[in-house]
């Protein structure tokens, strides 16, 4: 690959994981629209799980729909790092970690307006509890296919061995909190030690800002290193 066709991969790729991001953290405009993202979390009493639910049918049902088109972007910001440093089988199961991630939150979100409804309409505690608790399992598995992914995708960037090594390794590492934070939400006893490693999310939206900003800047310098090398073509 030449010089100019790297640095239009870098700046598309850059481009794509940036937009991505805008994309994705967009849905924190979707729960304030909707009036917040209901859960229970593990203990909660049988006879309270319903309450959370009162009068919130409405904004669920939006929240669905809305998470459904930006949680795309995270998508997006795989298939951008693909785009940047070339396709190959493993970035192509980054992609397809996060699209199994991305679907997992969605149906995760239709579980509980599916719960809220079923509130609103004045269904049964057991109906409600059963929409209540597909929906936090379903949630409770959205973080370690998108590990994965982010584990993956560091491996790609180590591949490609024009990043520095720390941004490779932080993704790896981030990518191994986000595998033991899905691989410990879903069960009450080691719910509190996921709730710790979820930190590991927002550690992981600034690696891709700093990915994303790293390869845009790469994309203007190659270019000029290319003409220093070579007075005659500039």
């Amino acid at each position: 690959m030449n010089t100019k066709t790297s640095a239009r991969r870098a700046t598309k790729g850059g481009c794509l994981i940036l937009i991505g991001l805008v994309t994705y953290l967009t849905e924190f405009v979707g729960m304030a629209i909707a009036g917040g993202f209901p859960s229970n979390e593990p203990g909660t009493p049988i006879a309270q799980v319903p309450d959370v639910y009162v009068g919130i049918a409405d904004g669920a049902g939006f929240l669905a729909g809305w998470m459904a088109l930006v949680l795309t972007g995270r998508i997006l910001i795989i298939i951008g790092i693909r785009e940047a440093v070339g396709r190959s089988g493993l970035l192509d199961w980054a992609v397809a970690a996060m699209v199994v991630s991305v679907v997992l939150e969605v149906a995760s979100i239709a579980g509980i307006a599916a719960a809220a409804g079923l509130v609103a309409d004045g269904a049964g505690l057991d109906a409600v509890i059963a929409a209540d608790r597909i929906a936090w399992h379903l949630g409770a598995s959205i973080a370690a296919p998108a590990g994965l992914a982010v584990a993956l995708s560091g491996v790609g960037l180590w591949r490609d061995g024009g990043f520095p090594p720390a941004i490779p390794v932080v993704g790896l590492v981030l990518g191994l909190v986000l595998i033991a934070n899905g691989l410990l939400a879903g069960a009450p006893a080691t719910y509190p030690i996921a709730g710790v490693l979820s930190l590991g999310v927002v550690m992981w939206w600034l690696w891709v800002v700093w990915v994303g900003i790293l390869l845009v800047r790469r994309a203007r310098v190659r270019p000029r290193a290319a003409v220093a090398a070579d007075p005659v073509a500039g």
